[in-house]
């Protein structure tokens, strides 16, 4: 049985504001620029991305799904907030579940996650 390599290059997300900055950074936007697209300041946008805001607001959260295309419930495991409709992927539940476990285990569980559902052809 060949199993796929972890990828060990890749960041995880381990909070919230690593999930922001990641997808913002990927979507090539800068702070203020994404922040006028959110309706908040820049200064507003980075202390979320420094997770130092605790309890940011659903409407916020949501603006923030949307632009940067993460399903809402990614977000809202990594908040501690879990919708009843929908379970959060793979990764940010594992976070949300086990924050202090390291990017390589999280990333091994995530490959192999993706090497079963390829292997059983499961969507």
């Amino acid at each position: 049985m060949k199993q796929q390599k972890p990828s060990g290059h890749r960041k995880i997300p381990m909070t919230l504001g690593d999930m922001l900055r990641q997808h913002r950074e990927a979507a090539g936007l800068p702070v203020a620029e994404m922040a006028v697209q959110l309706q908040i300041s820049g200064p507003h946008l980075s202390r979320l991305e420094r997770d130092e805001i605790a309890h940011p607001s659903p409407g916020l959260l949501l603006r923030i799904t949307k632009r940067l295309g993460i399903r809402p419930e990614n977000i809202y495991a990594l908040t501690g907030v879990l919708l009843p409709s929908d379970l959060p992927d793979l990764l940010p539940y594992l976070r949300a579940k086990h924050p202090d476990w390291p990017d390589l285990v999280v990333a091994e569980l995530d490959d192999y996650y993706a090497y079963l559902k390829h292997r059983h052809s499961l969507n």
